[in-house]
């Protein structure tokens, strides 16, 4: 049964100031891009939207309609570097099932698009061009760790930087996630200026993450695992939302409001991202393959009579994409 406990602060729930409770979710991640039209900025981040659904369900499907030979060729070679169980395919249908697309440009007036993944910290940077039919295709492909993104090329430490330091995770990451938006629009090109040898080791790292990111996320699809019990929570939670049920107190019962009024396919599309334990609490998150500008934060505390229900939000990175991009003006 879904319990709940009384939150012990207000300090428990500062770090969501710039949470925002969506009904249908909201708008992605993206930087707005200097130079070009917004009507050409809207069709290349509907193209690669487009790109990123459909590779999500199919990406071999998503790689014949939308890149060229050689971006296909260099799609299979970027897999080969990155991942080790050999199963690109598969990879990359994962990494773009929860990536969030940031529209730019490179210098010589090339569209980018950095599909960024929060969660492991490294991005599948697009090139762009229109072919002789008018339609947007992906003619190039690069990957890269989210460090080199945001310009600290002398920071290469393995690992994910959201999984550094003392801040909670879910405001780590989504921090994270807006400083590398902005940077990304901010840049020419995050591979300017990098030097051959450099830029050939960067697969190899964002890779890395990715494996890392797997490593904490497969587990949770296991039966038996050890986030059984968050996942129990989680499913009697989105269960009430759906039929309408007040659960919970404060913060909690509006969490579960907000997850009954997303749209149902972004609320089924809920997939686990991540799973934090210690002896004394558990923190669940959940990104949603439809609208992965938005992820859910369970975290439970052990009692002596089990887990306990502790936090429950809706959180949207473009809140906080929006609140950084203010402080830097």
């Amino acid at each position: 049964m879904l319990r709940t406990t009384k939150p012990k602060s207000a300090l428990l729930y500062a770090l969501l100031a710039a949470v925002a409770l969506v009904p249908q979710g909201c708008s992605k991640v993206k930087e707005a891009v200097s130079g070009r039209t917004a009507q050409s900025a809207v069709e290349l981040y509907a193209a690669a939207e487009t790109f990123r659904l459909m590779a999500t369900a199919d990406p071999l499907r998503a790689l014949a309609v939308y890149g060229t030979p050689e971006a296909n060729l260099r799609f299979a070679a970027l897999g080969d570097a990155m991942f080790p169980d050999g199963d690109w395919r598969g990879n990359w249908q994962l990494f773009l099932s929860t990536a969030l697309p940031n529209v730019g440009k490179a210098a010589d007036g090339t569209p980018l698009v950095g599909f960024y993944h929060p969660w492991s910290d490294s991005m599948l940077l697009t090139r762009w061009s229109k072919g002789g039919d008018g339609k947007l295709q992906i003619v190039a492909v690069d990957a890269l760790p989210g460090v080199t993104v945001r310009g600290k090329t002398g920071d290469f430490t393995l690992g994910r930087a959201w999984q550094r330091g003392e801040v909670f995770a879910p405001e780590a990451v989504a921090r994270l996630t807006a400083e590398t938006a902005l940077a990304f629009g901010r840049q020419n090109d995050p591979l300017a200026g990098i030097d051959a040898e450099t830029a050939a080791l960067l697969p190899a790292m964002a890779g890395t993450a990715f494996v890392d990111y797997r490593g904490e996320v497969d587990p949770l699809f296991a039966s038996g695992n050890a986030a059984g019990e968050a996942i129990t929570i989680w499913i009697e939670a989105r269960d009430g939302a759906v039929a309408g049920r007040t659960m919970g107190e404060g913060a909690i019962a509006e969490g579960v409001a907000a997850i009954g009024k997303l749209d149902p396919r972004v609320r089924d599309s809920l997939t686990p991202v991540s799973y934090l334990a210690t002896e004394k609490s558990a923190l669940l998150m959940l990104a949603s393959k439809v609208q992965p500008n938005l992820f859910v934060v369970l975290q439970t505390d052990e009692t002596d009579s089990g887990p306990d229900l502790r936090r429950l939000n809706l959180v949207s990175f473009q809140s906080f994409y929006d609140a950084a991009r203010k402080e830097t003006k």
